[in-house]
């Protein structure tokens, strides 16, 4: 094979690698009602990790609904723009940690009772879609699609869903490291297309 072909085998090998698969997102106290989703496209500009619960604690009632809390360590996602979705019915308090958290660019909340969260970086934002909170309510699930109200919602901003998981009743959630081969560095691209035009070049000149 000659040093043009090889360039260019490596080249489109840099680009084909960002579209191998999604990352799962894991339940890792699921009660019932489980549902998980992996898209089979996944957009190389950005990942989407949704989470579904209709509660994260079992003592409400009719009148009562105390704030629940659930837990989502996020591994890192080399620097890839990550948006976070959390949905809830029941009042839930959301904490984020994690390598993937300074990786997170924008949280979206939706539930019909409030929704709170704690371990994002001040640059992030975060936006709230709930009936007794913020926002306009917009639908909760805990299943993909569900009704699909929010998933709708989310396609109105631009936005896909990469991966989902979703269950009844949990509070801890584990989204898995992005596989840094997926994440080409400029840098390396950069080198190969640099290589390829000098390549190219004395192509031409013989």
């Amino acid at each position: 094979m000659s040093i043009v072909k090889k360039l260019v085998f490596s080249l489109s090998s840099v680009f084909f690698v960002t579209a191998a698969h999604a990352v799962p997102i894991t339940i890792n106290d699921p009660s019932y009602s489980t549902s998980y989703y992996e898209s089979s496209e996944v957009n190389n500009d950005y990942s989407l990790y949704f989470i579904g619960v209709y509660e994260t604690r079992r003592d409400h009632s009719f009148d009562y609904h105390p704030t629940g809390n659930a837990n989502v360590e996020i591994g890192d996602q080399h620097g890839k723009s990550t948006t976070l979705v959390l949905s809830s019915y029941e009042p839930t308090h959301w904490n984020i940690s994690g390598l993937g958290v300074t990786d997170i660019t924008d949280i979206i909340l939706y539930g019909y009772h409030d929704q709170s969260i704690s371990g994002f970086l001040p640059s992030t934002t975060v936006s709230e879609y709930s009936y007794e909170g913020e926002g306009s309510y917009q639908g909760f699930t805990y299943r993909y699609p569900g009704d699909g109200r929010v998933v709708k919602h989310l396609a109105s901003q631009g936005l896909t869903v990469s991966s989902f998981a979703g269950s009844y009743r949990a509070t801890d959630f584990s989204i898995g490291a992005l596989d840094p081969v997926s994440v080409p560095e400029p840098s390396s691209i950069g080198l190969l297309l640099m290589g390829l035009g000098l390549c190219l070049g004395r192509k031409l000149r013989a």
